[in-house]
Formats: structure tokens, C-alpha cells, sequence
């Protein structure tokens, strides 16, 4: 598991003033704390840890020198040029089930038939857990798929596992394979017809 050192945010700075410095405000919420802690994160840390880590992902958090397990729930970023300007991270209770969502990573794409066309209707899972069985994403391999085939979220190995309650419907499609169509085109015959012209005089 990673470990990310935080420390309690220096009030008197705004978020702004915060990122000039090269530091990152975050932010530590769940229902067992008495209230959320404003934190700041160096720039250069958090950077290296997103890297690795996306929604979802657990983390050990030093706040000033004491330690919280948690998990990363969000993160805010510029439009323009995509830097960081804020982290939400949600506080984990051991023995406590957590609601969260899991990316779906699907792989082996080019390996499906080479006139198939892949069709991905989900692009997370959600589901509930206990601290230690969360993952922040779900592969889903589309090697050996033919055309017709489809993957469901009852076909999924998470489904399976008594340590997952997946709230995402079961029969929710996931991906589908299907014939693409291909484009009409007119033969050389065709386009080099001549046209008869309507209304010429004959001779």
C-alpha cells in the first residue's frame, strides 16, 4: 500500500497561494471523524502518487506523524493544463464496508476478430466492500471474444466473491462484440456509366 505524507493545511493560505508554493490542498472527510481535516500535500509527492493511483486506490496517510488508512476519492484538475488543484480523500475504518467504484480496464483489444466491432457500454463498477479487498479497477480481458459475444457484470469474478456486494445490476452490459458494417462502395462500372440524357433530340 502507498504511503502519502500530509500535514494539517496552513490556514492562512488560500488554495491559490498554496499551489504557488508548490504544495497541493487536500482534503480528509468520513463519518468516524468529528469533522474533515484541511490538509496540504507536497506538489512533487502528490504528482508521484498519481502516477500509480486513481480513484478508488488506498493509501496510508501521515497527517503530522499519525497515520490513517484512507482512499483516494477524487481529483481536481485545471482544463486547460490538467495540474492538480485538490484531493479528496475518504477516511477507512478496518471492518467498516466501503461504497466505491472501479475503473474497467479492458484488455487485449487487438487481439478481437479483425472485422469485429467492440462496443463498451461500462466504463466503471460499483460496488461495496471491506477496506482490505478494494481495488481501483477491474480488467476485462476481450482476448478469445467472438463476434456475438458479450460480457455481462454477472460474468465478472468480482460478482463471484462473497467479499463484494456489486450494486451495478447484474445484467448490465459491459462490452459487446459485434459484425462491423462495412461501407458501400460502387464499382468502377458503376461510377464510369454513362447516364442517359432525358429529352435529347434523336437523330
Amino acid at each position: 500500500m502507498p504511503v502519502l505524507k500530509s500535514e494539517k493545511r496552513n490556514e492562512q493560505l488560500n488554495g491559490k497561494q498554496l499551489r504557488k508554493n508548490g504544495i497541493i490542498p487536500a482534503i480528509l472527510y468520513g463519518k468516524n471523524l468529528e469533522a474533515p481535516v484541511k490538509l496540504q500535500i507536497s506538489e512533487s509527492d502528490a504528482m508521484q502518487f498519481l502516477k500509480k493511483n486513481s480513484a478508488g486506490a488506498q493509501v496510508e496517510l501521515t497527517v503530522d506523524g499519525e497515520k490513517q488508512l484512507a482512499m483516494l476519492k477524487d481529483v481536481s484538475r485545471t482544463v486547460l493544463s490538467n495540474n492538480i488543484e485538490h484531493i479528496d480523500f475518504q477516511a477507512l475504518t478496518a471492518g467498516e464496508k466501503v461504497k466505491v467504484s472501479a475503473h474497467i480496464n479492458f484488455l487485449n483489444g487487438e487481439k478481437a476478430p479483425a472485422d469485429a466491432l467492440v462496443s463498451e457500454y461500462l466504463q466503471e463498477i460499483e460496488y461495496e466492500s471491506l477496506p482490505q479487498y478494494l481495488v481501483d479497477h477491474i480488467d476485462v480481458d476481450l482476448a478469445g471474444l467472438q463476434i456475438g459475444d458479450s460480457i455481462q457484470v454477472k460474468d465478472l469474478d468480482m460478482f463471484k466473491d462473497d467479499n463484494y456486494n456489486v450494486i451495478t445490476p447484474e445484467d448490465s452490459t459491459i462490452v459487446v462484440l459485434s459484425l462491423a458494417k462495412e461501407e458501400s462502395v460502387e464499382s468502377d462500372e458503376n461510377a464510369d456509366a454513362e447516364v442517359p440524357v432525358i429529352g435529347a433530340d434523336e437523330e
